[in-house]
């Protein structure tokens, strides 16, 4: 089971950079001039931010289940099956599911945008990176 969702994980970053290369590449391959390609890449830099959000969300999902599972086998079996393997990714995988809206409430904060809910925009992969 925890290889089936170290699987996931790696097949899911691999979709999302190569989602963000093609975004870049098909851009610049579609412009005229240098100054076109430049204009149009620093716009598509704003949907980094959702895939970043998206990545997040994904990698915190599957590695709070893998720290859970691993906590399953440490309850059952704790001689075998050491603690510092369940609780490490489990607090790693909850870090990154609370890091979009973190992130969303610093850049809140910092650009002066205002909501009455702070790091949430209009849905939960809005990145709004200055701009």
């Amino acid at each position: 089971m925890l290889k089936k969702l170290n699987l996931l994980g790696a097949r899911l970053s691999a979709v999302v950079m190569s989602t963000t290369i093609l975004m870049t590449a098909g851009q610049a391959l579609a412009q005229s001039d240098v100054n076109d390609v430049i204009v149009q890449s620093g716009s598509n830099l704003k949907n980094v931010g959702d895939l970043v959000n998206i990545a997040a969300y994904g990698g915190g999902a599957v590695l709070t289940a893998t720290g859970l599972l691993n906590l399953k086998k440490h309850a059952s079996n704790p001689s075998q099956n050491s603690l510092r393997d369940a609780v490490g990714p489990a607090v790693v995988g909850v870090a990154l599911l609370a890091f979009p809206s973190a992130a969303g409430i610093l850049t809140d904060s910092t650009f002066g945008e205002t909501s009455t809910n702070p790091g949430y925009t209009n849905n939960a992969f809005d990145a709004n990176f200055g701009g």
